[in-house]
Formats: structure tokens, sequence, C-alpha cells
């Protein structure tokens, strides 16, 4: 039987987010009650399209880009390899990706030293892909979805965003998935399952992401 992996955060309260991100909220805002069987529970949930695993949609940073409700489920799923790059520090730059046999590969998911992180506070410090990362892949690979383990691709507040803008412009643009967890997954290839919400117009959404381990 294949193995499931859930690489999603749960979303919770008491969740971190990206430094100045909407914190998540939740109202009760009715309950079921055995004596009143006409009564059901409905909860209020207040978010950031960003919060916890999420997809960023090229409308994230392009005003006429594609929304996160009209991405194709053919560039969201089938085979993604994970690559562990946790030996390359804080920096995944070109020459970290050259490492990597991306031969083919449309799918890509970035292990790396963010894995500690998960579950602490937010830090700014935390691995990245890099320009020359983001060019290669969109120069040199055939990559439409890239997905890594933080809540941000991109090093902390780097002007401009040049890595998301590279990444998410022009024609064929890389799908973006943060905030993932691949602490319990193994380097190697997968089929990937990722599901935003289908928010009509929105620059991103939060997913409920899986991988599911091929027969070795």
């Amino acid at each position: 039987m294949a193995k499931i992996h859930d690489i999603s955060m749960p979303i919770a309260e008491d969740m971190p987010v990206y430094e100045g991100d909407p914190r998540f909220w939740r109202y009760e805002f009715s309950r079921p009650c055995e004596s009143a069987p006409e009564s059901y529970g409905m909860t209020v949930l207040t978010l950031g399209s960003h919060t916890g695993t999420h997809v960023d949609a090229p409308r994230h940073f392009v005003p006429d880009g594609v929304s996160v409700s009209d991405i194709g489920l053919d560039v969201l799923c089938g085979p993604a390899r994970v690559v562990d790059l946790r030996a390359a520090g804080l920096e995944i730059d070109e020459a970290a990706l050259r490492q990597c046999n991306l031969q083919g590969v449309e799918r890509l998911l970035l292990k790396t030293t963010n894995g500690d992180l998960l579950g602490k506070p937010f830090t700014r410090d935390h691995a990245h892909l890099t320009l020359s990362g983001a060019l290669y892949l969109r120069q040199h690979t055939a990559v439409r979805l890239v997905g890594i383990d933080y809540f941000s691709i991109e090093a902390y507040l780097s002007p401009g965003f040049p890595v998301h803008r590279t990444l998410l412009e022009g024609p064929s643009p890389l799908v973006i998935v943060e905030g993932l967890d691949l602490r319990a997954v193994p380097a190697g290839d997968h089929e990937l399952f990722c599901l935003p919400l289908r928010i009509e117009g929105c620059d991103g959404a939060p997913a409920r992401a899986m991988l599911v381990e091929r027969d070795r």
C-alpha cells in the first residue's frame, strides 16, 4: 500500500504567520445541542490568503495575472520531486540546484533546514531561493511548480521581491507553494496533490497538500 504524507500545516489560532500578515481567527457562530435537534455547528473564519500551507498565484504580484481559481489541476497535481537541500544552508542558488537532477521535473519541492523552524515563532532568517536559483528554474528547467518548507520562498522583505516576480511574471509562470511540511518525506519522486481553495480572482489561497510515495 502506498504511503501518504500530509505535508500541510495545521491551521490554528496560535500558529505563526509571516511577519505582518493577518493572524488566523475563528468565532463559533453556532453549536449543535443534543436537546435541540434543529441546531448545528457553524464557525466564522478570518485568515489571510497566504495562511499556513498555501499557493501563490501569479496575481500575487501581477495585477492581471492568473488567479488561484484558474490554476490548472494539471499543474497542482502530478509527479513531483523532493530534493534535500539542507546541506546548502540558507541560500538555495543556481549552484545548489545544478547539483540536483531536475531533467524532466515539472513539480519541485525544496526540503531545507526550515523544517527545524516549523511550529516556532516566525523568523526572518530562513532558507530561501535566491534570484539566481529562480532564474535557473525559469531558463533551464521544465519546472512549472516549486514549493518550499516555510512561509515564503524568498528572503525576508527582499526589495522588489525579485524571486517572486521572476517566478510569477511573464508567460508560463511557475506556481509557488509555501508553508510545506516536508520533515517526514524522503527525497525522491512522489505524486503531489495540492488543492488550494478555489477563491475566484484571488492572489493565493490556503491548500491541503499531500505526497504519495511512489513504489520503490
